[in-house]
């Protein structure tokens, strides 16, 4: 004997099926983008702190060689809840200003 659902529960059924996409998509955060019509390129940390909070950074170091400085200005002005590129010639991260004030405690 088949059972027949309640009107009840198809209901229900089609409720959760049209909020489910909603509900998942409140999980993944919903964050605006990265402005990709600006960057802002530095070398130094008089230049970073000219950059705005959000917008895409590029340091692009004067000298290579240093492996650890590309992972410092990651640490230092990369928001590292959006992706980040590097490598040894530099990175290209979305900038944050909310680390600044390590650099007055480096010096």
């Amino acid at each position: 004997m088949t059972r027949i659902a309640s009107p009840v529960w198809r209901r229900v059924t089609l409720s959760l099926a049209l909020l489910a996409p909603l509900l998942l998509s409140a999980c993944g955060g919903a964050q605006a983008g990265t402005d990709q019509s600006r960057m802002c390129v530095f070398s130094t940390d008089a230049q970073a702190k000219k950059c705005k909070s959000g917008e895409l950074a590029f340091f692009s170091p004067d000298g290579w060689g240093n492996e650890q400085l590309p992972l410092i200005v990651i640490a230092t002005y990369c928001d590292t809840n959006r992706p980040v590129q590097f490598n040894k010639a530099g990175v290209v991260c979305t900038f944050t200003d909310k680390r600044l004030w390590l650099l007055k405690e480096a010096k």
